[in-house]
């Protein structure tokens, strides 16, 4: 009974944490010159992600005014430390 529930909190607490925004394909879309799938995705994605550093980061990527994207980039920076962005 204890593995039992220990296996179920398990369950239902790790994805809470594993789960943010898959940008790879934008990142790859964007890299091979197509901008306009992600940004016409980027709004809907981040109102289901508010707080997703994966969506700063692909905002940033897509700003084409580079102070701008500089201080989403700072913010990724200070708002999410442990972000591999």
């Amino acid at each position: 009974m204890k593995t039992l529930l220990v296996l179920f909190i398990f369950v239902l607490v790790v994805p809470a944490f594993a789960q943010d925004v898959d940008i790879i394909p934008y990142l790859k879309q964007i890299e091979a010159g197509n901008t306009q799938n992600a940004s016409e995705d980027l709004p809907s994605l981040k109102k289901r992600n508010p707080d997703s550093p994966s969506l700063l980061f692909l905002e940033g990527v897509l700003t084409e005014n580079g102070q701008d994207a500089l201080v989403i980039y700072n913010s990724i920076i200070t708002q999410y430390p442990r972000s591999k962005y």
